[in-house]
């Protein structure tokens, strides 16, 4: 246990830091400014569930933060995708990044100008850190294993998994 006066303490202390502008490092920025001002930032240790019905657009949502955190704000992401492939993935950001239909990139159906933004866009990329994790039927317990060491090695900042509900249990026989 730990007192009120203690924890008030530090909540002042962390309120008139982010007031002076010295406490904003300690939020992640989604890079959607309205989402940003709602929540105040993605706080450290923070869980935020997008929720909606299929094909609404939540795995684009997520993959779209984590790029930008990793690209703009130079937050390493870790991005635990339990429903598609690393390829999937790495298509999707490629065609977030240089602006390119991802039905072009999945049928190699692209124009001289969608090669050129590729080619653009990958150097880009390349220098991101963004870690993928593709296996199904991961467990929480290997999960946190691999935050952890992503983490002691400093390049973890932001983890998102993309469909939480096929997620095991570490007990379960999957």
């Amino acid at each position: 246990f730990e007192s009120l006066k203690e924890i008030m303490g530090r909540t002042i202390n962390e309120i008139s830091e982010i007031a002076s502008g010295k406490g904003s490092q300690r939020f992640i920025k989604s890079g959607f400014s309205n989402l940003d001002r709602a929540l105040g930032g993605m706080g450290k240790g923070a869980l935020i569930i997008v929720a909606a019905r299929p094909g609404m657009g939540k795995t684009a949502f997520a993959l779209n933060i984590a790029q930008k955190a990793a690209f703009i704000y130079k937050v390493p992401s870790a991005v635990f995708s339990l429903e598609m492939s690393k390829e999937e993935v790495g298509n999707r950001i490629l065609s977030s990044q240089a602006l390119v239909n991802s039905a072009h990139l999945r049928t190699g159906a692209l124009s001289n100008e969608d090669c050129t933004k590729i080619s653009k866009a990958l150097p880009l990329l390349y220098n991101t850190e963004i870690y993928v994790d593709d296996r199904s039927g991961t467990n929480v317990v290997e999960m946190l294993s691999k935050c952890r060491q992503l983490k002691l090695e400093g390049r973890l900042g932001l983890v998102i998994v993309d469909y939480l509900q096929l997620m095991s249990s570490a007990n379960s026989k999957n």
